[in-house]
């Protein structure tokens, strides 16, 4: 029986790496999901630059809390937690 396993990651703030550099140490250890998460706003060059080298590696990328910015920026999911906001408000 074939099972097919992902490993998805969450961003979050660390002394010892910005969220780019948490993102290509995740991929390198064969994380297939990112999940960008900047709570309190969110950087929308730096939500385009993670599309960028998830997609390069062929990693799914989402953003967090932000659909319109997931939109602009070209991410393949968006987060909605049930705080946020109605799904059918989302787009």
């Amino acid at each position: 029986m074939y099972i097919n396993h992902r490993l998805m990651f969450i961003t979050h703030p660390s002394p010892r790496f910005d969220y780019l550099e948490e993102i290509d140490r995740v991929i390198r250890g064969g994380c297939t999901w990112v999940q960008l998460r900047q709570k309190g706003g969110i950087d929308e060059e730096m939500a385009r630059e993670a599309v960028f080298r998830c997609r390069a590696a062929g990693v799914i990328c989402c953003v967090n809390d932000h659909p319109e910015v997931a939109l602009r920026v070209g991410a393949d999911a968006c987060h909605l937690g049930k705080e946020d906001m109605p799904v059918d408000e989302a787009w």
